[in-house]
């Protein structure tokens, strides 16, 4: 069975979104967008491969990083098929600019436990 995880920064994406939809919109659209996350983990689990390839980063040749969305957030997630394990990359609100964020965070490795995360993008070019 795929066992599904949060990586350092993703956990804190987590804590982060929870924390800015409860001050914007208050605790219902807080536990709405938590249960919307567990729902991806759940599919997660019954389908590693679940969401879709963001089109920038296909558009650069990186197809392994899938994307599923929430009402307010973009959940990335790698597929590790060896162990298979999937791990959530980060959480990032619709509304930020996705190509800045995504880039800053690509260039430090994912953490999890504070251990580095081995993720091998195959870049096709």
């Amino acid at each position: 069975m795929t066992q599904v995880f949060f990586t350092d920064d993703g956990k804190d994406d987590l804590r982060k979104a929870k924390a800015y939809a409860k001050k914007k919109w208050g605790g219902a659209v807080r536990d709405a967008e938590n249960n919307a996350v567990k729902a991806i983990v759940a599919a997660l689990v019954q389908n590693p491969l679940y969401g879709k390839v963001h089109p920038l980063l296909a558009a650069i040749g990186i197809t392994e990083v899938r994307e599923s969305l929430t009402k307010y957030n973009r959940v990335f997630h790698y597929y590790d098929q060896p162990n298979d394990s999937v791990y959530i990359l980060m959480i990032i609100p619709t509304m930020r600019d996705f190509v800045t964020h995504f880039s800053q965070r690509m260039l430090s490795p994912p953490l999890k436990k504070g251990k580095p995360v081995n993720i091998t993008l195959t870049i096709i070019k």
